[in-house]
């Protein structure tokens, strides 16, 4: 008989259970996947241009590591999408922090431009290159914010406000040791030894304050900052202060060549005299001369001594003296001495030393000579008398007693030299050359300017 086998039921695998399970496992870690990446979004800033590059770089592999993570979620990944991110965070907070920095500095500048140490050209040099220059991430976690730097006032030496001052200092000399007490004339190249010295006494120290000072202002004004007159910023200082010894030797030689041209232009060339003599010298500056191309010199039998300079003197200064002519003789046959006033003085173009006289046909006592006298001397050649034989007029050689008279007064000696030097300011008048109305001088014409009675050559 057969054996009898019990029949048992065999279970299959719910393969339609398990790939559902497996759907939604896969749905769970997909959903899980997403909102890990979900979480790593891109900053919305505005950032400078240059440097926008960089920020975008960063944030590129941040996509390529959420595209790993997408593809493969494991732990290596995710580090690399935090690496990723970490690193595009790092670029891009400090592209904003730069940014930030930027706009407020710039907007202060705009809004004050002096109370900064750059000019406009300069800050807008500066300002574009740093906005557009275009960064890489490393670069630009290198940069610094961008700082404009605060005015900041650097005393110099100035040569205008030094000069002045070397002036007061040399006031004293200026007036006592250098001025001519009589013609009030001031020795300038004395005042000019004299500031050099003090400027070497000051300047012995190379690395004194006042020898840096004079340093920069050379160096500012041999252009070496281009159109900057001033320091502005501790840069520019140290620019010039480390130039080569050579190049500083010049800027400190530029600056002492400016006090002492500043300094002689502060010194007048010439003073009011202090003295008595040169008081008297200043008195005599209006007296104007004028020329005679020729003129009869009493004595001579035509017109003589050519190119004479002439000049008055003064009434108050006329000087009194005599003299001898032929023919003014007493009834002893006595030569008389006449009384006369020097009222011009003349240098012909030999240095001949001429006088104008005027007299009273009076010997020295005063008493009148005879009609017979007077009028043999008012007929003499160059002897100019009037009709009524009361005074006459002539031009002789100056005798050495009346040259001695002349130079002895301060004001008709500089008016002396001045004739002889050629440097007489000459009068435009021609009725009154001498401009001196009213003094004792005898009035001129153009045709005969000393009013002589001269003979036909």
């Amino acid at each position: 008989m057969a054996e009898f086998v019990p029949s048992t039921i065999i279970q299959t695998p719910d393969f339609l259970g398990l790939a559902q399970q497996r759907q939604d496992q896969m749905k769970k870690e997909k959903a899980a996947t997403y909102n890990y990446i979900k979480d790593y979004k891109q900053t919305g800033e505005n950032y400078l241009e240059g440097f926008i590059p960089a920020v975008q770089s960063q944030w590129n592999q941040v996509e390529q590591a959420m595209s790993g993570v997408a593809s493969d979620d494991n732990v290596g990944t995710r580090r690399a999408l935090d690496n990723a991110y970490a690193n595009y965070s790092r670029v891009a907070g400090t592209a904003k922090q730069l940014t930030e920095s930027y706009h407020t500095n710039t907007s202060a500048f705009r809004s004050d431009p002096a109370g900064f140490g750059v000019s406009f050209d300069e800050y807008d040099l500066t300002s574009q290159a740093y906005r557009f220059t275009p960064q890489t991430p490393n670069s630009l976690l290198a940069m610094s914010d961008y700082v404009l730097p605060k005015r900041k006032d650097f005393e110099i030496n100035d040569p205008v406000t030094t000069a002045r001052q070397f002036y007061n200092d040399l006031g004293d000399r200026i007036k006592n040791e250098f001025t001519n007490p009589t013609t009030g004339q001031i020795n300038i190249g004395a005042a000019e030894n004299a500031v050099r010295d003090l400027l070497d006494s000051r300047m012995n120290d190379p690395y004194s304050e006042n020898v840096l000072k004079a340093t920069v202002w050379g160096g500012i004004d041999s252009g070496l900052l281009g159109q900057e007159k001033q320091i502005r910023n501790e840069q520019q200082f140290q620019f010039i202060v480390q130039q080569p010894e050579d190049k500083k030797e010049r800027f400190l030689g530029r600056y002492n060549e400016a006090v002492v041209n500043e300094f002689l232009s502060l010194v007048p060339r010439e003073t009011k005299p202090t003295s008595e003599a040169g008081k008297t010298i200043e008195s005599y500056e209006s007296v104007r001369g004028y020329k005679v191309p020729s003129l009869l010199i009493y004595g001579a039998k035509k017109p003589s001594a050519s190119d004479v300079t002439a000049f008055p003197i003064p009434e108050s200064d006329i000087i009194e003296t005599s003299n001898k002519y032929d023919g003014a003789k007493d009834a002893q046959g006595r030569a008389k001495e006449l009384k006369e006033d020097i009222v011009e003085v003349m240098v012909d173009g030999d240095g001949e030393i001429l006088v104008k006289v005027q007299g009273a046909f009076k010997d020295k006592t005063g008493k009148s000579l005879p009609p017979g006298v007077m009028a043999i001397v008012g007929n003499l050649p160059g002897v100019d008398a009037d009709a009524n034989r009361d005074v006459y007029t002539t031009i002789r050689p100056a005798k050495p007693g009346e040259i001695a008279k002349i130079k002895s007064n301060p004001g008709l000696l500089s008016l002396l030299e001045k004739a002889t030097q050629g440097k007489m300011p000459l009068a435009v008048d021609v009725v009154d050359p001498l401009n001196v109305s009213g003094q004792n001088s005898v009035p001129s014409s153009s045709g005969n300017p000393l009013n002589l009675n001269l003979p036909t050559p």
